[in-house]
């Protein structure tokens, strides 16, 4: 079995609401030693660059260059709602943020160009999908994540729907689909409910592309 060289982790104290906390020494420590019993591609769900460094104190520069490209990323790509509260019943009290979006806008004398300020709201970031970009790498390779509070399919969400399985312990079995894929703008503004649509439109993609997965067995570089 092809090793990469060990870190040693004591404890990864994870606070994300959806998992409790456990010790991840041995689980950690089975993704650096690049053994994987199917091959797949590895990662971890964090919620800052604190909780990233913790578990990876070697890649410290990685993990927040990770977490502010995630934040990006979110504020860019992430749904947008006609109002705060109809954001929040997607993803919960406090959870979302207003902002606004410019256009400019030609008269219809077509003579003179105005801009239209148009305000949104938009759920924060609330955690972060982490990987090795490839096999022994040192770079992060990141996505960020919501966390939808809608019945039955509470969980960790890509900004555009895609459901993230992760262990207890915060561990993504297969991680290989996140932090490349193509991410675009949406021009649709969501009303109440309105990310469980992304959800349901992203579930038969994700199942199919997971089950045609297969990968070299990559792990964190050390």
């Amino acid at each position: 079995m092809k090793r990469t060289s060990m870190i040693r982790l004591v404890r990864m104290r994870k606070q994300v609401r959806s998992y409790p906390l456990v010790p991840l020494t041995a689980a950690i420590g089975a993704i650096m030693s690049g053994c994987s019993s199917d091959d797949r591609v590895p990662g971890y769900v964090f919620i800052n660059a604190q909780d990233c460094l913790r578990s990876l104190p070697h890649l410290a520069a990685e993990c927040e260059s990770a977490y502010e490209t995630s934040k990006q990323q979110a504020a860019t790509y992430g749904p947008r709602y006609r109002n705060e509260d109809d954001c929040e019943v997607d993803f919960g009290d406090g959870a979302c943020t207003t902002d606004s979006t410019y256009y400019y806008v030609l008269d219809d004398d077509r003579k003179r160009i105005t801009t239209r300020t148009v305000l949104h709201a938009q759920p924060r970031m609330d955690a972060f999908v982490a990987r090795p970009l490839f096999e022994g790498s040192r770079t992060l390779a990141s996505e960020p994540l919501l966390q939808f509070r809608n019945k039955g399919k509470r969980g960790y969400y890509t900004v555009d729907g895609m459901p993230v399985k992760a262990s207890t312990s915060g561990r993504v079995h297969d991680a290989g689909a996140f932090g490349s894929r193509f991410l675009s703008v949406s021009s649709n503004t969501l009303s109440r409910g309105g990310f469980g649509y992304k959800v349901a439109a992203m579930s038969q993609y994700a199942n199919s592309w997971s089950s045609s997965r297969s990968g070299s067995g990559w792990s964190w570089g050390g």
